[in-house]
């Protein structure tokens, strides 16, 4: 039986959508090999997405942005960044 997106793998072929990439050993809905790409992010694991996003990129989950912070789909500033001390 193949596996699921988000479900741990070692290789593609044991993944019904065919990828498993080696960083993140989960099956993924693509092949993930950027080196900005990650399938293995909380509570999306089993979709590429993109990492490293700078402030102003979209993005889903926190971890996806440089700040991580992803506030209402934005990659933000981290709320210490506007401090006035």
């Amino acid at each position: 039986m193949l596996k699921e997106l988000g479900t741990p793998c070692i290789n593609g072929p044991e993944c019904r959508s065919t990828f498993c990439p080696a960083e993140d050993l989960v099956c993924c809905d693509d092949a993930c090999n950027g080196p900005d790409e990650q399938c293995d992010l909380p509570t999306q694991a089993g979709h590429c997405l993109p990492i490293n996003l700078p402030d102003g990129e979209d993005c889903i989950v926190d971890p996806q942005c440089l700040s991580n912070v992803c506030e209402s789909g934005t990659a933000a500033a981290p709320l210490s960044s506007f401090r006035n001390d």
